[in-house]
């Protein structure tokens, strides 16, 4: 193998590692529940969310994916991280997390 063959084989496998695929506060994909934030189960039932577990690796057991979906008005939003907000049109106030989980509306 050449040696730029066995770099890009490391950086692939560094990044498919599960710590590398979520951290608290940080986006995850809860599979068939569509994408969420990760984050302490309880603030995320108390805002009204629903998790599911195993697709937040590396965190605390009560650390897990929580999807919330918000109708404002006549428009859906998310709760995401602000940096995966790619709309840009963000609301305070819906989600559970910290100030870097905010509603995006699709």
């Amino acid at each position: 193998m050449h040696f730029n063959t066995k770099l890009i084989i490391a950086f692939l496998v560094a990044a498919m590692t599960p710590s590398s695929l979520a951290s608290l506060q940080g986006g995850c994909s809860g599979s068939y529940m569509g994408v969420g934030v990760c984050v302490h189960t309880a603030d995320c039932t108390a805002n009204g969310g629903s998790y599911i577990s195993g697709f937040c690796p590396g965190d605390p057991e009560d650390v897990k994916c929580c999807v919330k979906k918000v109708q404002v008005g006549n428009q859906i939003g998310k709760c995401l991280p602000t940096y995966q907000c790619y709309s840009g049109r963000i609301l305070d106030g819906y989600c559970p997390g910290n100030e870097s989980v905010k509603l995006c509306i699709q």
